[in-house]
């Protein structure tokens, strides 16, 4: 069956949530497409920062709060999600074919992408094998024990160092942090927040192999010049994301050097016309939950000019 609707927006996270409920308010027949939990990187990445502390009228809101505060108002408009994947989309004439996983398309006159990103691999030997069960993304410290365990962080940027300041904080583990530039690039409070705390980190640093049989024992890098292993029993990944846009694959949709669309700032549309790129999968910064939220209001109220 084809469902034939006026646009698509594809993935709710909070540019996705906000689109709908702009979408709602005007009237619009639309679909807010999700197969993950909605919402779900905002708030494990803001509970990694423990709260929310520059989004106005949310000051010391958890990352859970927050979504569930969006997941709220998507209710109180009777916005319902619908929980298929997007497995492709193409142009044909002036619209677009949406396939889903469970053989249901969708021809929308509008599309809102807002599918995010994804974290990045490590590209190195026995990542696969370890990865799930002693290698990860996302903090969770009810989930392992860390009593007397060494942790490694990959990555200095800011969602490195809250991992890290996370772990010292919270849990008992000998934390290491790992960064293959000369100086950790966090912002300045993390530096700060990471200062007192019993993080050991290791700069000019590139770990080139994981070690253990059935569980995960040491890394090996190159510090400078020179070789050096060290204990790990559990590896924390922040070495950055990518866009989801595997799905778009046929569209030949311009984005930049990182593989993020290319948007006009003013209206979120990209290269195709009728096509808008809100929340992470945009080139726009900062890369903060505010922004991503008004990117979906601007996006829909420039499809509704044109609607």
């Amino acid at each position: 069956m084809t469902n034939f609707i006026d646009v698509a927006i594809i993935g709710a996270g909070p540019a996705g949530m906000a689109a709908a409920v702009d979408a709602e308010n005007n009237r619009l027949n639309f679909v807010l497409f999700e197969n993950n939990k909605s919402g779900w990187y905002a708030e494990y990445s803001i509970n990694q920062h423990y709260t929310v502390d520059g989004y106005l009228g949310a000051y010391n809101t958890t990352g859970t709060e927050l979504v569930e505060s969006f997941k709220k108002h998507l209710d109180s408009k009777g916005i319902s999600i619908t929980p298929k994947k997007v497995e492709a989309v193409k142009k044909h004439e002036d619209n677009f074919v949406i396939s889903c996983d469970d053989g249901s398309m969708y021809i929308a006159r509008f599309l809102v992408i807002a599918s995010g990103t994804t974290p990045k691999k490590l590209y190195i030997e026995n990542y696969d094998k370890f990865f799930g069960k002693y290698i990860f993304n996302f903090v969770c410290k009810e989930d392992l024990d860390y009593e007397g365990k060494n942790v490694v962080v990959l990555g200095g940027r800011n969602s490195g160092a809250t991992t890290a300041i996370f772990l010292a904080n919270n849990t008992s583990a000998n934390v290491t942090l790992i960064e293959r530039d000369s100086t950790l690039n966090a912002t300045r409070k993390y530096l700060e927040r990471l200062a007192k705390t019993r993080v050991k980190a290791i700069t000019s640093a590139t770990v080139y192999r994981i070690n253990g049989d059935d569980k995960l024992t040491s890394v090996d890098m190159v510090v400078g010049n020179k070789s050096l292993t060290i204990p790990c029993d559990y590896l924390f990944c922040s070495i950055g994301m990518k866009p989801n846009l595997k799905y778009l694959n046929v569209l030949e949709i311009a984005t930049d050097s990182l593989g993020r669309i290319v948007v006009d700032p003013l209206t979120m549309e990209s290269s195709i016309p009728n096509v808008y790129a809100i929340g992470d999968i945009n080139q726009l910064l900062p890369k903060q939950v505010s922004n991503a939220t008004a990117n979906g209001k601007t996006a829909i109220y420039f499809i509704n000019k044109k609607i």
